[in-house]
């Protein structure tokens, strides 16, 4: 029996994090009994030097059977661990099967971190004459940047971009991307957050995370994570730039 996570429109996800509020999903190999699917998490991880060699041992747990009630597993670290995260960010938790005679799933180890904020809505102007570069972008997010957090967009039309930061209003929680020519465009996020005085990553390939425009006749606009371009279709509204 083996595992693999995926996002919920199947598609393999090779994520080392468990975020605090989107949801993972691992899928183990079907057509068993539900009763063979036990799947077990630990939060702790112990070396010993035994015999020429490390030894490590777990405080494996029960999953409940509300996460993880047969081949799919689905669950966030607040489903876990409870609500209170704080003194588990940046560590790992490590989760398994476990199946008859005394064997195992390999184990897989996530991250714990927070979710990078979610695309509520995005507006876009196209430019007022053709051959101009006075298109824009605005993305509204969920919620506000955390102190110290940073949130930086990648856009990409025909080539790749630095990561640039994108500076969010903390009341309307809006940002604004400025200076564009016509066409279909790839928004990139990544997210910084300081966490007990290093630097960690917040997760941004959750399905809030990226957005495209239905209408293939128009200019479209996608979230992407990696090098895996992910679709959700929205209505565009037109607003005005102030």
């Amino acid at each position: 029996m083996t595992s693999t996570m995926t996002n919920k429109q199947g598609q393999v996800v090779n994520t080392t994090l468990l975020p605090e509020d989107d949801k993972v999903v691992i899928h183990a190999t079907k057509g068993f009994n539900v009763s063979e699917y036990k799947w077990q998490y630990a939060t702790r991880k112990d070396s010993t030097w035994t015999n020429g060699g490390w030894n490590y041992t777990y405080n494996w747990q029960a999953v409940p059977r509300s996460i993880a009630p047969d081949s799919v597993f689905t669950a966030n670290a607040k489903d876990l661990l409870g609500a209170d995260l704080s003194s588990y960010y940046r560590k790992n938790v490590y989760i398994r099967m476990e199946l008859s005679c005394n064997r195992w799933t390999p184990i897989m180890t996530l991250a714990v971190t927070p979710s990078a904020p979610h695309i509520e809505s995005a507006v876009y102007d196209m430019p007022a004459c053709h051959g101009t570069s006075n298109g824009w972008i605005r993305l509204k997010f969920d919620r506000p940047l955390l102190n110290g957090e940073v949130l930086y967009y990648s856009l990409t039309q025909n080539r790749e971009t630095n990561n640039t930061p994108l500076v969010v209003d903390p009341i309307t929680r809006e940002a604004l991307i400025e200076g564009l020519p016509s066409g279909s465009y790839y928004v990139s996020l990544l997210g910084t957050l300081p966490i007990n005085g290093r630097t960690a990553y917040t997760f941004t390939e959750g399905e809030k995370h990226y957005l495209s425009h239905p209408r293939p006749s128009e200019s479209q606009f996608y979230h992407r994570t990696g090098s895996r371009a992910l679709q959700r279709g929205y209505r565009r509204t037109h607003l005005g730039k102030g």
